[in-house]
């Protein structure tokens, strides 16, 4: 764990289950993490300083977190995961034996394809979940909460996995306000800039396609960015110098209020990624009256309800020049969504109405045994 991910889920769900459904949260972190600006978001949680640093091999970490669980696992009630993966499979194993009477809630990074990283994995996973478990009531005793509605077909089609959920991740903002008079003519990505995984071009390309036809608009990168696509970002501007006058690189921005702005001002959010588990991005996009144009990773459909909040685009560039003229040539669309991506965010995206189903479950395995 790092200091980003204490605004991602990492952190945001212990938070939650601590500030929201006041449940007496623990969480094993490494002994060099820093609280930065976020220090008073865990005031009320029991940080645990591990040896292990967030750098160090995934062996060293491993080790350092299962000699706490055999230590400590009477003392908790509920164990709660990240990742659907082998490391998870052994500290449930840990916990159970443990603490037989104790609830395990893993909360699943899937893409829907890759959950299971090679078939070796999922037959060490299955091994422990219904070999070393033993008994399918003990295996009732493990949550999988899965961030995308195709993984959890997968999941379900193995009846090693009894308990099976849709959790998508969540936003979280300390000011809720919303001024559409803030809106500009502006689309907006936010993530890491230039990896291979986010493909970044897509945007940086696309727009060169439409730029002059929509001289008004702009579009601004936020996030780190890559030397390499530095590079191509540099050969761009050199045979279109006016392109950029509309294309603004902003860097990386750490301050959660200073990066609500950058959404609040902007009418279109675009996530261009080539695999995604769900791309918690969009959510706070939506959560400040964006309109997404996403590409069709798993998460896409819901997020953007239909195309009620926004289009998918299929993986190619073309596509994503259309789609991306129909939303900017669409000024009453994009004003008139600006409130309905705002209440779809907040309807069914805040991390306290998220978490309500595993806070169920927890309640109805602890007390009623269901």
């Amino acid at each position: 764990m790092e200091t980003i991910h204490l605004i991602k889920d990492p952190g945001l769900i212990p938070y939650h289950l601590s500030n929201v459904y006041h449940f007496d949260t623990t969480m094993l972190v490494p002994c060099d993490l820093e609280l930065g600006n976020y220090k008073d978001y865990y005031e009320n949680i029991k940080l645990i300083n591990s040896k292990y640093k967030h750098n160090d091999s995934l062996i060293v970490r491993q080790l350092y977190k299962d000699l706490y669980i055999l230590k400590h696992a009477k003392e908790f009630d509920v164990l709660q995961l990240f990742f659907c993966n082998l490391t998870s499979a052994l500290d449930i194993f840990l916990y159970k034996m443990m603490n037989h009477k104790g609830l395990v809630y893993v909360h699943c990074d899937a893409d829907g394809s890759n959950i299971f990283s090679s078939n070796i994995i999922i037959k060490c996973i299955k091994k422990i979940l219904r070999g070393l478990l033993l008994t399918r009531k003990k295996r009732k005793d493990v949550l999988f909460g899965i961030q995308n509605k195709k993984a959890i077909d997968l999941l379900k089609s193995d009846s090693c996995f009894e308990n099976v959920i849709y959790v998508p991740d969540g936003f979280f903002w300390e000011n809720n306000n919303l001024d559409k008079n803030e809106k500009e003519n502006i689309i907006l990505t936010v993530g890491r800039i230039g990896t291979p995984q986010k493909k970044s071009e897509v945007l940086l390309n696309g727009f060169l396609s439409l730029y002059k036809k929509y001289p008004k608009w702009k579009v601004q990168f936020v996030g780190s960015i890559e030397e390499e696509f530095q590079e191509k970002v540099n050969n761009v501007f050199k045979m279109y110098p006016d392109y950029k006058k509309q294309v603004e690189f902003i860097g990386p921005v750490y301050d959660r209020n200073e990066l609500k702005k950058y959404y609040e001002k902007a009418k279109i959010f675009t996530l261009t990624s080539g695999w995604e588990s769900f791309g918690i991005v969009q959510v706070e996009a939506l959560s400040n009256g964006c309109t997404l144009l996403c590409s069709n990773i798993p998460a896409s459909k819901n997020l953007v309800d239909e195309s009620k909040c926004g289009l998918i685009y299929n993986h190619s560039i073309d596509d994503y020049v259309l789609k991306l003229d129909t939303l900017l040539g669409d000024e009453t669309f994009i004003s008139s969504n600006i409130s309905r991506a705002y209440d779809y965010a907040y309807e069914n995206y805040q991390w306290g109405i998220i978490l309500k189903p595993v806070v169920d479950w927890i309640g109805d395995r602890r007390y009623h045994g269901k």
